[in-house]
């Protein structure tokens, strides 16, 4: 009887242990597919689907085509750009304005170049930084008014209101 009953405390011991190594495995497995899940989520931008988007590429030849324009730019994988784009994807679209800004998505280019070379191209008062978002307005393919974050302070949707409002563009 003693045998037997070693044998079932040993059984029970190693299914438990394996019950135990399974647990923790699905516990990684699901851990690592939120990542992969999360992961998507932050590489699509929230405003896609309500602006029209191009690539840095195309900007040259979309500001040829249309010299006066609104340019959004940001970056979709910033926490900071997502929480803007929460913030003012309502007021474009309950403004009119999703019809006219084309928004510029600069996430896996090299961003440092793209503001050179932007700065280089186009000169205005206020040089263009990392500090994204940032809406640039073009008149006549020149830079008319440009708003884009400062450092520690992000764009507000106040400041965005105001800088349409300025610009007598919208409403």
């Amino acid at each position: 009887m003693k045998t037997n009953k070693k044998t079932v405390e040993t059984k029970n011991i190693v299914l438990l242990i394996l019950l135990f190594l399974i647990s923790i495995g699905l516990t990684l497995y699901f851990c690592r597919w939120y990542q992969v899940i999360d992961q998507n989520k932050k590489s699509v931008p929230i405003i896609r689907g309500t602006l029209s988007e191009i690539t840095n590429k195309e900007l040259d030849d979309y500001l040829l085509e249309n010299p006066t324009s609104i340019i959004y730019l940001c970056t979709s994988d910033s926490q900071q750009c997502r929480n803007y784009e929460k913030d003012v994807k309502a007021y474009f679209v309950n403004s009119g304005l999703s019809e006219s800004i084309i928004y510029v998505n600069l996430t896996n280019i090299d961003q440092t170049k793209f503001i050179k070379k932007f700065n280089q191209k186009y000169h205005y008062k206020t040089k263009l930084s990392t500090n994204y978002p940032a809406i640039i307005y073009f008149a006549d393919g020149e830079i008319k008014d440009m708003i884009q974050g400062k450092r520690g302070n992000t764009l507000t949707l106040n400041r965005t209101k105001e800088f349409f409002k300025n610009n007598e563009i919208g409403e």
